[in-house]
């Protein structure tokens, strides 16, 4: 296992035991569908029967994942060890600027990580912002829509930000959520009201006004039958 690896999913020990807990609790899950009360056991009784002997199973696989944890402490701690004492060697032999730099690059390192996370965050904060006037169906409708439109936006040099074609988050954000292919990620509006038609079709702008001979045939049969044709 390479200590540096914080998604190292561990040893092949490890794995066989995280797979034998999975079946464990699997053929546990199944028995208790099975089983129930039918044969006089009880689903809370048969639950911690299972769940007593998958504890020594779990209490290994946590064990070997706390000692995964501190090979990764250990050999980050040994890591900045090194870089110490190579940075003290190069004092001793008067390059006291580049161990100057060393550690430069360091803070450097660490500050990015640290400001990356920030614009990550102060990012999100703006869009949920932006979201939290919508009306979505669902939580997972919500989580769609916030992962599209954050994947669609860049960062300007003032700290901003916007669509990647140039236009501002909040233009960007009302456009998503007035795009027909967006539709199903939120509620249905409710009509307006009985009577109501948006948008307004033809028949309903005719109404209106307009020479009889700029109608369809249809159209006059149907003003004709309703007694609303008025020829001009």
């Amino acid at each position: 296992m390479d200590p540096n690896d914080a998604k190292d999913p561990g040893t092949a020990e490890e794995q066989e035991a995280a797979r034998k807990v999975a079946l464990e609790k699997e053929e546990g899950d199944k028995k208790l569908k099975e089983t129930g009360d039918d044969d006089g056991v009880s689903a809370d009784v048969l639950k911690k029967a299972v769940d007593a002997a998958l504890a020594p199973i779990k209490a290994k696989l946590d064990e070997a994942y706390t000692k995964r944890d501190e090979a990764l402490a250990q050999s980050a701690e040994h890591e900045q060890k090194t870089k110490e004492v190579e940075r003290e060697r190069m004092r001793e032999q008067g390059k006291e600027s580049e161990a100057l730099q060393s550690e430069l690059d360091e803070f450097k390192a660490k500050d990015k990580v640290k400001d990356s996370k920030i614009v990550e965050l102060t990012r999100n904060m703006e869009v949920n912002s932006m979201l939290a006037s919508l009306e979505f169906r669902s939580d997972k409708s919500r989580k769609m829509a916030f992962e599209e439109i954050v994947s669609e936006l860049v960062q300007e040099e003032n700290g901003n930000w916007k669509h990647k074609s140039g236009s501002d988050l909040s233009s960007f954000v009302k456009s998503f959520s007035e795009d027909d292919d967006n539709s199903f990620l939120f509620k249905t509006k409710e009509s307006s009201g009985a009577g109501v038609m948006s948008p307004q079709t033809k028949s309903s702008v005719s109404s209106k006004g307009g020479s009889v001979f700029d109608l369809s045939q249809d159209e006059v049969i149907k003003r004709a039958q309703e007694g609303t044709l008025k020829p001009r």
